[in-house]
């Protein structure tokens, strides 16, 4: 298998393998989901200060990426 992840063929083409990266960010939109977020690291995340800290910052990240959208005029359920 390539190094880059698995490949698809057609007949005796080769298709490269598409994938992107996840970035939760993109998925906390309203206020119950980056609660659940939150809670959910909290939980798991023990006395991990780290693992903590990243949930914080994708948050933070989360709700920029947010404000930008309502600023662009995109249609986001309010908080």
């Amino acid at each position: 298998m390539p190094a880059g992840g698995f490949r698809r063929s057609l007949g005796t083409r080769k298709l490269p393998a598409i994938s992107s990266r996840y970035d939760v960010a993109e998925h906390l939109r309203i206020e119950e989901e980056t609660q659940a977020y939150l809670g959910a690291a909290f939980e798991n995340g023990g006395d991990d200060a780290t693992f903590v800290t990243r949930a914080i910052r994708d948050v933070a990240r989360a709700r920029s990426l947010v404000s930008k959208m309502r600023e662009r005029g995109a249609d986001i359920e309010q908080d």
